[in-house]
């Protein structure tokens, strides 16, 4: 999952390649430690006992057509 996400980021950063502000390094770390899931496949227990968002069940059928 990590990777499609990295993927996505440096493909958009591409794109915006002018209106770089702040560094893809400093970026990438940001993304790194507050998405630890997509490093490991893990769940820290925090999250899993939140509330999915209202707008999950429309979302999720997105997510699994790009997988």
């Amino acid at each position: 999952m990590y990777c499609a996400y990295l993927y996505y980021f440096v493909h958009i950063s591409k794109i915006m390649n002018n209106s770089r502000l702040i560094p893809t390094e400093k970026i990438i770390e940001r993304l790194q430690y507050e998405n630890p899931w997509w490093i490991t496949p893990e769940i820290p227990a925090m999250y899993k006992e939140m509330s999915k968002r209202l707008y999950f069940e429309l979302f999720y059928p997105f997510v699994k057509a790009i997988n």
